[in-house]
């Protein structure tokens, strides 16, 4: 019986090759260039991962990721940023991805927004958000603004009033300063009981907090929801976009939900 010795290579279903490819760009996004110009439908599949998180910062001028998001590819490709960070870039440049990144559920800012740049994130879909201290105080409460607050249920705002809790209905995870008054911290406790997560962001190289009001601090809050961390918020905020789960946010709710483990077994004990 005649056999066939030609040697036939698997062809894998195509949904099959997309998701390899993009755990393989995600496993090393300086592949990017290898990656992307394989051909045209693989550029298709991969730059949705690629632009997925998009950091910009005044040291770079662009830090992530490696392969650069050019400005004048911003209507093509914004509509694909989810995560977007924003570290002491000019307004202009703000204004430009604010504008041309419509889906965005994911804000860091570290300067105060704009008018205009307030106007655009009213539009956003956003669930996380992280304020400057400003923000957090000055913001106008406009009903774009309060519908926008009522959707998000992580906020990082380190230093936050009480009083404006209430513009977010949603939340569920919230970081605070260190050096906000321990009254804060209780209130806020006593105030949301749907919150899961309570972070105290440490930063023990300030020199504005004595040792003893940090001491009062941590001694004074006995909730399992609160977390103290001491964690660098760019390196966090990056790793929890990118799905790494040694990020400060996932970091905190484990350490809640094994304190909560451990007072239902308590309890049946």
């Amino acid at each position: 019986m005649a056999t066939d010795n030609h040697h036939v290579d698997p062809v894998l279903p195509l949904e099959i090759e997309r998701i390899i490819l993009q755990m393989a760009l995600k496993n090393d996004m300086n592949n990017a260039k290898n990656l992307l110009f394989i051909c045209k439908d693989v550029f298709d599949w991969l730059i949705p991962t690629l632009y997925n998180v998009v950091v910009l910062t005044s040291h770079k001028g662009y830090a992530w990721p490696p392969l650069r998001l050019p400005i004048a590819k911003l209507p093509q490709y914004g509509p694909h940023v989810r995560h977007l960070s924003i570290m002491w870039i000019p307004d202009t440049v703000v204004d430009q991805y604010l504008q041309s990144c419509p889906n965005i559920v994911d804000l860091a800012r570290s300067e105060e927004f704009s008018q205009s740049q307030i106007e655009h994130i009213a539009r956003l879909p956003l669930r996380q958000l992280e304020l400057n201290s400003k923000d957090a105080r000055s913001i106008p409460m406009t009903p774009s603004i309060l519908a926008l607050f009522s959707k998000i249920t992580h906020l990082h705002a380190e230093e936050l009033k009480v009083q404006y809790l209430s513009y977010f209905p949603s939340l569920t995870h919230l970081v605070l300063g260190m050096d906000v008054e321990r009254k804060v911290f209780i209130e806020v406790l006593e105030q949301r009981p749907g919150l899961q997560v309570l972070m105290v962001r440490l930063y023990f190289h300030s020199l504005r907090i004595p040792e003893v009001t940090l001491g009062e601090v941590i001694t004074g809050l006995d909730d399992p929801r609160v977390v103290y961390l001491n964690y660098s918020v760019e390196n966090s905020w990056k790793m929890k976009a990118m799905g790494d789960p040694r990020n400060a946010w996932s970091l905190s709710e484990r350490t809640v939900e094994s304190r909560l483990a451990v007072a239902r077994a308590q309890r049946l004990s």
